[in-house]
Order: structure tokens, then C-alpha cells, then sequence
């Protein structure tokens, strides 16, 4: 159990770090990606995370939820909405995702 505990703690730490390198390159401080910002770079930035735990490493939207501070159906809605964007081929979100690779 220790050593999920501590993969988890990998994981988000190394994630979110990237989130906030991403946030100040476009000009905004990591509080918004974690507080109620709705401005759409903190938003899409965020959604990219939520969307990297759900996709690449199966966290339940429930988990990714309490890492952000969100509901679960935020969470739904955002891996949903990056899912459209990247079907369409938007640029920000396709930098945003390649900049989160694990």
C-alpha cells in the first residue's frame, strides 16, 4: 500500500508541477489552476490534467475531483471537452497534452 501511496504521490506531484510551468509560460499564478478561475487558459490547463489522471494513469473521476477541488461531473465534462478539442486539432490543447506526456 505504501508503495501505491507513494507512485500516487509521484504521479500528481510530477503532473501538476508541469501544470504550473504551463500556467506561468501563459501568464497566470498555479492558484488558478486550483481555485474557481473559469478563465479559459487556467480552465483548459486544468482540463488537460484531469484529463491525463483519467487516460494515462486511471484515477477515478472521484479522485481527480479531490485533487482539484472539483465534482466528479466537472471532472467527466473536462476529459470529455479536451477529448472534442483534440479531435479537432486545437493547438493550445495539443501543446498542453505534449507538454504533459508522461
Amino acid at each position: 500500500m505504501d508503495k501505491r501511496k507513494d507512485r500516487d504521490k509521484e504521479i500528481i506531484g510530477w503532473l501538476l508541477n508541469r501544470g504550473e510551468d504551463l500556467a506561468y509560460s501563459e501568464g497566470y499564478k498555479a492558484h488558478y489552476l486550483y481555485g474557481s478561475s473559469k478563465k479559459p487558459i487556467p480552465a483548459n490547463i486544468r482540463g488537460v490534467l484531469m484529463y491525463r489522471l483519467k487516460e494515462d494513469y486511471e484515477y477515478t473521476y472521484e479522485r481527480i475531483g479531490e485533487i482539484f477541488n472539483r465534482d466528479h461531473s466537472t471532472v467527466k465534462y473536462w476529459v470529455r471537452r479536451i477529448n472534442e478539442l483534440l479531435s479537432i486539432g486545437d493547438r493550445s490543447t495539443i501543446r498542453y497534452m505534449d507538454y504533459t506526456k508522461p
